[in-house]
């Protein structure tokens, strides 16, 4: 295969509008939330200087999705998703602005932050899923997994620039500027879903949420291909992102500086880019 049809395919944003606008507002408003991760985690550090709270960051995150993430998707199938999507993004534009009030403010306890982080991963449980199906209705089926991989290589630019900048701002506006910044990003946000086209719930929906996810569960369990991805994708993030010994580090060789925290979870998404801007090379193929 010659170099460039290696690269990634970028036909989606040619082709849909509505796709590019989305794609534009995620872009932004990930961002956003990179900015914010690593200004939630230098906070808690300062606050405490307990790598035990700066792990808890990471399951104020992490928990709502597991406890709501695959009753999620099933929500996402029973209501209209463009209507459900502005809710989403507008819960997770509030949270940026409670943690920025509370950032200017600087009273508010650990405990405090990590609420204000879990309430945001909810609707961000919600913003997911919903976000992930209008692809099928926003892309023609031979760009899907352009448009999967150009969703990825957002994410991982996202997580690439976010902490850097996050970083640097940190040490220019402090964290209270660090969340405005976000909170201002979720403007691009509302552009991408408030252009998108009604999608009226599914009619495939079984009666039953239990029912809903447990078809869901049966489907990845029965899914080799499916299976194996999530596997991987959980070993990588349990076993080779320890985000919260970070500020540990940082503060043990780098004296604590906000700039290079940033830097370090800018890392890890370097080989995620470089994986995305070649990703043109499988997703062409017939059978990823």
């Amino acid at each position: 295969m010659a170099v460039t049809g290696a690269l990634i395919d970028v036909q989606p944003l040619r082709s849909s509008p509505a796709f590019r606008r989305l794609w534009i507002g995620q872009t932004w408003s990930g961002l956003g939330s990179q900015m914010t991760l690593i200004a939630v985690i230098y906070q808690v550090w300062q606050q405490t200087h307990s790598t035990v709270w700066t792990g808890a960051v990471g399951l104020a995150q992490a928990l709502p999705i597991v406890l709501f993430g695959l009753f999620a998707g099933d929500l996402a199938d029973r209501v209209e998703r463009r209507r459900l999507s502005i809710v989403a993004t507008t819960g997770m534009a509030a949270c940026s602005a409670l943690l920025a009030v509370q950032g200017f403010a600087g009273q508010l306890p650990v405990t405090g932050v990590l609420a204000l982080v879990a309430m945001q991963a909810c609707f961000v449980t919600v913003g997911g899923p919903v976000g992930r199906a209008f692809l099928p209705h926003l892309l023609r089926r031979e760009e899907v997994a352009a448009g999967l991989a150009l969703n990825h290589i957002s994410f991982q630019a996202s997580m690439l620039l976010g902490p850097a900048l996050g970083g640097l701002l940190l040490g220019w506006v402090g964290v209270g500027g660090c969340y405005l910044i976000d909170t201002l990003t979720f403007a691009v946000g509302f552009y991408g879903v408030i252009g998108l086209p009604r999608l009226p719930p599914s009619d495939a929906v079984p009666a039953g949420r239990l029912r809903a996810v447990g078809e869901g569960l049966r489907f990845v369990a029965g899914n080799p291909a499916v299976r194996g991805a999530l596997l991987t994708d959980l070993a990588a993030t349990l076993l080779a992102m320890p985000i919260s010994l970070f500020p540990l580090v940082n503060a043990e060789r780098f004296g604590g500086n906000p700039r290079t925290l940033g830097l370090f979870l800018t890392a890890i998404a370097v080989g995620g880019v470089c994986a995305s801007v070649w990703s043109g090379a499988f997703t062409r193929l017939g059978r990823p």
